[in-house]
């Protein structure tokens, strides 16, 4: 008894001790940072319009963010499908689509240099090997990461993984032939930049490659995989990620295509993670990132596209705060029966033909009340209301309706926003759910009443007042009161933003017509060999 007390104590001390060090060795480093950062010159902001724009009139840029993952931030797991069954949230509902069900896999952010990584390939990577076709050879490398086979391209050089999920992983890699004048596909480039698009980004060899496991498998998968590869091609923002390469498979045709890898741009860090860094955000800071965020909703909304899962791990970030929306698995084109608009300079957005469309997408917390409540229609507003939550998450340095199911989301924003009006609540389609919250508000009645800006204030008593107006605007329960990402713009908060030369760029055309033509997968097959030619032109012809 008296060897196993010891040894406890022992192994305790150990802990301490090493727990010690550590902190010492983040405070020194961090002084170390916070001296170079004087005496080093100050790094230039993103470029906005190509390199065209000055630079942001805050000096939000010139701060550098930790890129490490935090030991206790909370994970942002995918929704189970249970817990928002009519089962669980005591509310009747049209069935649920598996199709747009929350993906488990976010796009790429790398780990800091100091953060282990188990699972990165050690050594020098394998050996190439040949696909035997009557073209030029195709030189790949295989790769076996975690259990799995990443099979890639041999100008792709896999050096760790970033994230992992149920439908793959994406891996930080470094492209070859980046400083090549063929280091891009010929085909999808031209196109866009012939449609107006804005000059890409500076040339980097550094990459994330996500690896969809075997998408044709599920007729679901597969439209889900040609809905996110058409939208990451079609748009093109300088806040808005975009899609650098499709990689052939190694037989060079479609037959029996399994796995898919998806080459993008790599990002320092996600925004989940630098908010439980324990990080303080400035309101230049949040000013940056929001007004990076609102430009990139501005020109999605105006290509009648939603995002449908806007989350703080979907919003990517650099050291230098620079600002990519990302995740287009959820997203839908929602097109309107009206004209299409051409220009993104105006402050109407347009109106979505919002269909009875699934309710199950956004992540619970960040979930708006028209989707909550089962509504069968809803539009872009249910972005702006996810917005909202992640603003309240920068704030506070935790989720603001963290709720445990759809009943329990719904109770924690009445208490934390106040109850609806009789106004809000008659834009409520579902007669059960007007009787739970107006049990809600009878429940509340004893208090005093407050406005939600009131509310808000009182949660974050700290901070600036004119953000709190923004964020109980953007947390209106009537979508209709919600501000476009064009007015979020305009906003008092972003004063510090409004002569920021606009980006002038043209509406995408985004290519949906199949989500009509209900093609079987392996139509779905061909299709998304077509995205892969459009890379590869010299694969034209072959099937």
């Amino acid at each position: 008894m008296p060897t196993k007390t010891l040894s406890f104590f022992a192994n305790s001390l150990t802990m301490a001790k090493d727990q010690c060090s550590r902190t010492w060795t983040r405070m020194l480093w961090a002084i170390i940072q916070r001296l170079l950062h004087f005496a080093s010159p100050q790094p230039a902001s993103p470029s906005l319009n190509g390199g065209a724009s000055p630079p942001p009139p805050t000096p939000a840029a010139h701060v550098v963010l930790k890129v490490e993952q935090p030991a206790g931030a909370p994970s942002a797991q995918p929704e189970p499908a249970e817990a928002d069954s009519p089962a669980a949230s005591e509310l009747p509902s049209a069935p649920a689509s598996s199709e747009d069900t929350p993906s488990a896999l976010s796009v790429a952010t790398a780990p800091s240099a100091s953060s282990s990584q188990p699972d990165a390939p050690t050594g020098a990577p394998p050996p190439p090997t040949r696909a035997t076709t009557s073209l030029q050879p195709y030189v790949s490398r295989q790769y076996v990461i975690g259990g799995l086979s990443f099979e890639v391209d041999a100008r792709y050089v896999i050096k760790s993984v970033v994230g992992k999920g149920a439908y793959g992983l994406v891996c930080a890699a470094e492209d070859n032939l980046a400083n090549s004048p063929n280091a891009s596909p010929a085909s999808a480039s031209s196109a866009d930049e012939s449609a107006g698009a804005p000059a890409a980004a500076p040339t980097t060899n550094k990459v994330a490659v996500k690896k969809i496991i075997d998408p044709f498998h599920d007729h679901t998968d597969s439209k889900r995989l040609l809905r996110e590869i058409r939208l990451l091609r079609s748009l093109r923002h300088p806040n808005v990620l975009h899609l650098t390469d499709i990689m052939p498979p190694p037989s060079l045709t479609a037959d029996n295509w399994k796995d898919v890898y998806l080459v993008t741009r790599l990002f320092d860090t996600n925004l989940h993670r630098v908010i439980y860094s324990g990080q303080p955000l400035t309101d230049p800071h949040v000013q940056y990132i929001l007004w990076q965020l609102f430009r990139a909703l501005r020109y999605l909304h105006a290509a009648q596209v939603v995002h449908r899962d806007m989350k703080p791990t979907n919003l990517l970030l650099n050291r230098d705060c620079e600002l990519a929306l990302a995740d287009f698995g959820l997203a839908r084109y929602m097109p309107s029966t009206d004209e299409r608009r051409s220009s993104l300079a105006t402050n109407a957005e347009p109106r979505g033909k919002s269909g009875q469309l699934t309710k199950y997408v956004v992540t619970r917390w960040y979930r708006a009340p028209e989707l909550l409540v089962q509504n069968k229609r809803y539009d872009a507003k249910v972005d702006m209301w996810s917005v909202g939550c992640i603003l309240a998450e920068v704030i506070g340095a935790k989720a603001l309706f963290p709720g445990k199911d759809s009943l329990h989301q719904l109770r924690l924003i009445v208490e934390k926003r106040g109850t609806p009006t009789a106004d809000e609540l008659a834009v409520i389609e579902n007669e059960q759910a007007v009787n739970y919250i107006t049990g809600l508000r009878q429940k509340d009645s004893s208090s005093k009443p407050q406005t939600a800006a009131a509310r808000l204030k009182a949660l974050f008593p700290k901070a600036e007042p004119l953000l709190v107006d923004l964020l109980a605007e953007l947390l209106h329960f009537d979508p209709a009161k919600r501000p476009t990402a064009a007015q979020a713009l305009e906003h008092p908060y972003l004063a510090a933003y409004r002569d920021a030369p606009e980006e002038d760029l043209p509406t995408p055309e985004i290519e949906m017509n199949f989500e009509k033509q209900n093609p079987s997968k392996e139509e779905l097959r061909h299709l998304v060999w077509e995205e892969v030619v459009r890379y590869h032109p010299d694969l034209r012809g072959r099937v």
